[in-house]
C-alpha cells in the first residue's frame, strides 16, 4: 500500500506543480496538450485579424469604386456643357465654371488614392474653363473680358499646381530655407 500511496502522493505533486507553473508561466511551460490549443487559439486570432483586414481593405476598395463612380458622372456632365458661340452664353458658362472651381478645390496627390480620384472633377471643370476661353479668343470678343478670363484661367492653374503639391512645396521651401540660413550663419 506504501508505493501505491507514494505513487499517488507523487502524481498530485507532479499535477499540483503543473497548475502552478501553467499559471505562472502560461503556455510556454504547459505539457503539449496546452501549447497545441494554444497554438490554435493563436493561429485562430490570426487567422481572424487578417479576414478583418481583408474585409476592411474590400470595403475600402468599394468606397473608392463608388467614390469613382460619381465624380466620373460628374466629369461626363462637364464634358456635356456645349461651348455657344455667343459672347453673354460663354460668359455665363465661365461663372458656373468658376463656382464649381471655388466650391470643389483640389486635394495633395500625397493624400492617396481619394485624393486622385476626386481631382478628377476640378481637373474638367478647369479644362472646360479653358476650352470657353479659347472660344471667346476665336469669336473676337470684348478684349477686357477676354484678358479677364484670360487672368483667372492663369489663376486657376497656378491654384492647382499649389494645391496638389502643396505638401511638396512646403518642404522645398523649408530645406531652401534652412539652407539659406545655414550658409549665412556658417
Amino acid at each position: 500500500m506504501s508505493k501505491m500511496y507514494d505513487s499517488l502522493k507523487r502524481q498530485i505533486g507532479r499535477d499540483a506543480g503543473k497548475v502552478v507553473s501553467n499559471f505562472v508561466f502560461g503556455d510556454s511551460h504547459s505539457t503539449p496538450h496546452r501549447n497545441v490549443n494554444s497554438q490554435n487559439r493563436a493561429n485562430a486570432n490570426e487567422l481572424n485579424q487578417k479576414k478583418l483586414e481583408f474585409q476592411q481593405q474590400d470595403l475600402k476598395q468599394k468606397d473608392l469604386y463608388l467614390l469613382d463612380g460619381a465624380v466620373i458622372n460628374a466629369v461626363n456632365q462637364v464634358i456635356a456643357i456645349e461651348i455657344p458661340n455667343n459672347e453673354k452664353e460663354i460668359t455665363k458658362i465661365l461663372h458656373e465654371l468658376e463656382i464649381q472651381l471655388k466650391v470643389n478645390k483640389w486635394l495633395g496627390i500625397h493624400k492617396g488614392d481619394t485624393a486622385k480620384i476626386r481631382n478628377k472633377f476640378p481637373d474638367a471643370v478647369l479644362t472646360k474653363y479653358e476650352q470657353c476661353v479659347y472660344e471667346l479668343k476665336y469669336i473676337d470678343c470684348n478684349p477686357e473680358r477676354l484678358n479677364l478670363a484670360t487672368k483667372n484661367l492663369s489663376k486657376y492653374k497656378k491654384f492647382q499646381f499649389v494645391y496638389k503639391y502643396k505638401l511638396f512645396l512646403s518642404i522645398f521651401v523649408f530645406l531652401f530655407l534652412f539652407i539659406i540660413v545655414g550658409l549665412n550663419a556658417g
